[in-house]
């Protein structure tokens, strides 16, 4: 998924979806601060994105840092509120799952705070 993310992003050094799934590779290689660098630079391309915001604040869990995590989550679940308030039901169903997923995500922080 790196060699084609990276690939893709030689071409289209803006393509969010790319940088998003660069950025899970490195994540899930325990390279934090490069998984966090390329969503940083997705969220300066869209800053409402609330899936980079979400993954963001999953980066920012991973790594330890809390705070960082809670303010990225709480983007988060803003935006994906706004999303919700302007699409049709099923579409809605599926946003509120990542609504929900930010949710928890942020009241497991407040409860090992």
């Amino acid at each position: 998924m790196r060699e084609i993310a990276n690939k893709v992003l030689e071409f289209y050094p803006n393509h969010i979806e790319s940088l998003s799934n660069l950025s899970i590779t490195y994540l899930l290689t325990g390279e934090f601060d490069k998984g966090i660098e390329s969503l940083l630079k997705a969220e300066k391309i869209n800053p409402k994105d609330y899936i980079v915001l979400g993954n963001i604040a999953q980066g920012y869990k991973m790594k330890g840092n809390k705070k960082k995590a809670v303010e990225y989550y709480k983007k988060a679940v803003k935006f994906d509120y706004l999303r919700v308030n302007f699409k049709t039901i099923y579409y809605e169903n599926k946003i509120c799952n990542n609504l929900c997923y930010c949710s928890v995500s942020l009241y497991k922080l407040y409860q090992h705070t």
